[in-house]
Formats: C-alpha cells, structure tokens, sequence
C-alpha cells in the first residue's frame, strides 16, 4: 500500500463532505444509511440530487456543481483514493452543493431513499466486457432493475458517456426491451452530432475527465446516452408520431409463426420505416394487452430483452417453450434455427 494512497485516505477523513460507512452493517444486517437525509442534514436543501456513480476522480461531479449551484451532487465510488482530487478540489473552492460517498454499487439503495435522486450520471466507467448478465456492469440494465430503480423518481434523467463501444451497444440493446424513454443517442459525440447542440449542452458534454483525454488521444470516439425513467413527468411514452406505425408492427409479428422468433431490427428492415429497431422495441412495449404474440420478438442475439413487460419475468421464456422453443439464460438456444425473418418469407428479399 503506497504512502501517497494512505495519505489520501486520511485527508478524506477530514472533509466534512465526504462519506465513508461501514459496509458490514449493511451488507448482514440490512442497516441504512443517509436514506432520506441527504437534502436536509448533509446539503441543508430540498434542491434535486444528482449521482455520479463509478465517478472516478471526480471530476464531473465536480464540474456539474459548480455549473449548477442550485442542484446537489454526489460522486460515488468503491476507491476513496481516487475521488480525493473531487473532494480536495471541492473543498479549496468552498463549493456546498457537493459530497462524495464510498462505497460499493452493488449496495447504493442502502443509501438513498425511494424517489430521493433525479438524475444519474456514468462517465468512464468500468466495461466489464465478461459480465454477460450486466450484475457487474453498472450501466447494465440489471442494476437498472435491481437497484436504481429503488431510488429514481418517475422521470429521472440518466446520462452515460464512455468510450467503450461495448458499453454502448449493450445498453442500446437492453433499451430495446424497456419502458425507458430514449432522448438522445450516438457512437460519436464529437462528430457531426456535437453541432446539433445547444450551447449548454455542447459545455456539459464538452469537459473532458482525466480518462477521456486518454481515449481521444488514442482516436477512439466517445459514445453518449440520454434516456428518462419513464412516470408523470415530462410527459407521454415516445412514438413515432402516430398509432399507425405500431399496427403495422402488430400485423408482422401476428405473421410469426408458433415456435418461430423473430428481431427487432427484422420488423423494422421489413417495414423500411427508416427508424431504427429502437422503434419497434417501443411498439412491442405498449402491445401487451393486445392479441399480439410479443413473446416471439427477441433482440438480435436471441436474448429476450422484453421480458420485464410480461409481469411475471418468467412468462416470456415460459410462453416460449410452451411452442417448443429452448431457452437458456434468457437466450433462445437455436437462435438461427427458429429465426423467421419477414423480409425473405414475405417476399421483401
């Protein structure tokens, strides 16, 4: 253990805004902490609460609470030695809206209370390119689920910004499978989509943390997501502009034969809709209820990234095999061999 990193840790004890419990309790005996008392006791507050989670050095969180003073801010992290530049810099520039907590993501709704955070943040995160099941992903939609969900109010605003395309395409997919509202997207940030920014925006995204620089200086693209938790605020599921689009959808999928499936991006190519599958994954979303077999849409690697939409988890996989189709860790085991592709069976290829 270095002395630079033990030195770190003992000023960390010195700030008052920085937070580092004890696990233990928590983690065996299911204690809380700080859940519901971060504005009042900590910021002294009703202002929203943002998290930066993975934040690293800090500097993003940082950054954001300086720009917003009105809004409090939280980095979180499992390394104390790395957030000690946030909380050191924070600390030099008197800033009251900032606090950092250490602890492990896995057990972050120990922490915060139900509805108590408005908005996420990730920016660099760790990939983790063998975690299949996203349970140490943290931009995965199992954590999603499992435990941000605890905490985000209806409407919450989540941003991830990275430059793993594996991150990115990932999400991208699971979204497809989700109530989430997709806002903004895209592989490049600072391509030709930078300029579609206003000014605001083309600053927030524009700061670039101590890793990024690293990633730009070895020519990989930064990826960017921007979605909302869907609820009473701010408005309406996303369409297309109209129901028509979703009925069409309906008519292809009441097409797919029992004990075949069929993708997202299949439906979408068929209708030539120029949208992405995205859009379909939206349709399917808002057809349950219908007598529309949703359970037959997978992604495009056999994974039944919808299945949170039949109430019980289970009963996509189950209607499945009901048809004689093998399941196995939410796949279809013989993908290809069950695939039913509307483009070549109704004459589009």
């Amino acid at each position: 253990m270095s002395k630079r990193k033990r030195k770190k840790w003992a000023e960390n004890k010195t700030f008052s805004h920085v937070f580092e419990p004890d696990l233990q309790p928590i983690i065996h005996q299911g204690a809380t902490f700080m859940q519901g008392e971060w504005g009042p006791s900590v910021f002294g507050n009703t202002h929203p609460i943002v998290l930066e989670l993975g934040c690293g050095k800090g500097e993003y969180t940082v950054a954001l609470a300086r720009k917003f003073p009105h809004r409090n801010y939280i980095g979180v992290d499992v390394k104390g030695h790395r957030f000690h530049a946030g909380a050191a810099q924070s600390a030099r520039e008197g800033l009251k809206n900032v606090a950092f907590l250490r602890t492990r993501i896995e057990f972050i709704p120990s922490f915060f209370d139900k509805g108590e955070v408005d908005e996420l943040w990730f920016t660099f995160n760790d990939p983790q390119p063998g975690d299949e099941k996203g349970k140490r992903r943290i931009t995965s939609l199992w954590y999603f689920i499992n435990r941000y969900r605890a905490f985000l109010k209806p409407g919450a605003v989540v941003h991830i910004k990275h430059d793993n395309p594996l991150v990115y395409d990932l999400f991208m997919e699971e979204l497809l499978g989700t109530h989430f509202i997709l806002e903004s997207a895209t592989d490049d940030l600072y391509g030709s989509y930078f300029n579609t920014l206003d000014d605001a925006m083309k600053e927030i995204l524009g700061w670039k943390t101590y890793y990024e620089q690293i990633w730009l200086s070895q020519g990989k693209p930064i990826h960017y997501i921007r979605f909302r938790i869907p609820g009473w605020t701010p408005g309406r599921t996303p369409s297309v502009g109209n129901e028509g689009f979703f009925e069409q959808v309906y008519e292809v999928v009441r097409l797919v034969p029992h004990g075949r499936i069929t993708s997202y991006g299949a439906i979408a190519r068929f209708l030539g809709t120029g949208l992405s599958s995205r859009m379909v994954g939206w349709a399917m979303n808002a057809s349950h209820g219908r007598d529309v077999p949703a359970h037959r849409v997978v992604n495009r690697e056999g994974v039944l990234t919808g299945k949170h939409h039949f109430g019980d988890p289970g009963r996509m996989q189950w209607l499945l095999e009901q048809e004689g189709v093998e399941v196995r860790n939410d796949r279809v085991v013989r993908f290809r061999e069950c695939f039913w592709d509307p483009g070549q069976v109704l004459g589009l290829d």
